[in-house]
Formats: structure tokens, sequence, C-alpha cells
């Protein structure tokens, strides 16, 4: 019998008119609860990503993984934290109406 793993993943985008980026996280890390046992939340995560929108992906990770560490008041995670940032960057313009020719 093969195993089967299932991940979910919460899914937030921020674009500005330099960069187009892409936030996968896993359910961790909008549910990291505080020492008060309230949720990090989604919205607190996607006003903090969108504040990271000209900050370089390493940076972006750092400032996530710390504010839900902060949030989380020393405590280790209950669920796994996975955080994936994904950077859209077109080489070239495009022609016809289509979008983003590569990522890095």
């Amino acid at each position: 019998m093969k195993a089967r793993h299932t991940l979910r993943f919460r899914l937030l985008l921020a674009i500005n008119t330099a960069m187009a980026a892409l936030l996968l996280v896993s359910d961790g890390v909008a549910e990291a609860f505080s020492p008060r046992n309230e949720p990090f939340g989604r919205g607190r995560l996607a006003a903090l990503f969108s504040d990271c929108r000209t900050a370089s992906i390493a940076q972006t990770l750092r400032r996530i993984e710390d504010a839900v560490a902060a949030h989380r008041g020393g405590a280790a995670p209950d669920d796994d934290t996975t955080l994936v940032v994904i950077e859209f960057v077109a080489e070239e313009p495009c022609a016809q109406g289509h979008s983003l020719q590569t990522a890095r």
C-alpha cells in the first residue's frame, strides 16, 4: 500500500510594479498561537507579506519567521511552519498580453 500525504497551504499574493511574489504557507503559520491563545492569523500574515513587497526573498522569509516566533512568545511550534516565497521576474517585455516569462 502506498503512503499518501496531503499538504494544506494558505495562498497569499502580493504584487507591485517591480515584482510579483507568491507566498505559500502551511496552516501552522497562520495558526501559530500566542501565550494568550490568539492565532497569528491570515490577516496578520497577509499584512506582513504586503509590507515585505520591496524586501528580498530572504528578508521576507526572515521577517515572517521572526514575527511568528515572537507571536508564539518563545514557545516551540505546535505544527509545521512551512514557508515558500516565489518571485516571478520577466526577462524582457512580453508581447500580445502574455505576462511573466521565467521564475527564479
